[in-house]
């Protein structure tokens, strides 16, 4: 009998100690899985309001990229492109907060740079506008965007050639840009009777 108990709790004391070598994997497992179905609901967020940003319904675009940040506070392209959503709706201070916010997230994320650029022409804060343009160039040397943006900024400082000379060059990199077309055309009329109006096309980042 005494053997047999014995026997007993040496089988019980095993059990013990791999159950507190494996319940720790255990949850590591099923922590990495929540982590994983809270990232999946945050891109399933994020993707419908790519969708409804598409379709210029930036209201909506905005609620659903606040429930995918609500998911993942890091989600660098959802305030990114909740800052799109923003321009779209006029709030260009919350286009800049949101772009600031990215840039503080991923420092060398370019799409950020045009978004807080385009905000500050929304705020008639051309030069800070130049600058952060200036950046997008320098991270991205064939961004069309960036180009017309700059253009924009030159042009509402009164520097028409030089918002020439960009949106020549945002033209040269996308023959198609309409609005390029559109806002060099202004450009070409004459600089001291004119004031560049603001025309930027609002396109989601992916």
């Amino acid at each position: 009998m005494v053997a047999v108990e014995l026997t007993w709790d040496r089988v019980t004391k095993l059990r013990w100690i791999i159950l507190s070598l494996v319940l720790p994997f255990i949850f590591l497992v099923l922590a990495f899985l929540s982590s994983c179905s809270a990232k999946s609901k945050a891109e399933i967020y994020y993707n419908k309001g790519l969708t409804y940003a598409g379709l210029n319904q930036y209201q909506r675009a905005i609620e659903e990229y606040n429930k995918a940040i609500s998911l993942k506070p890091d989600y660098v392209e959802a305030y990114n492109n909740r800052g799109v959503a923003y321009l779209g709706l006029g709030q260009y201070q919350r286009a800049v907060d949101d772009s600031n916010k990215a840039i503080s997230l991923k420092p060398d994320y370019v799409d950020a740079y045009p978004i807080r650029g385009f905000a500050y022409l929304g705020l008639g804060q051309h030069q800070r506008a130049i600058d952060d343009l200036n950046k997008a160039i320098s991270l991205k040397p064939d961004y069309a965007d960036a180009y017309q943006g700059r253009g924009l900024a030159y042009g509402g400082l009164g520097q028409y050639q030089r918002a020439l000379d960009d949106l020549n060059k945002a033209i040269s990199l996308k023959p198609d840009y309409a609005i390029a077309h559109y806002n060099r055309g202004f450009s070409m009329v004459d600089s001291a009777s004119i004031n560049l109006p603001l025309r930027i096309t609002i396109r989601p980042s992916v």
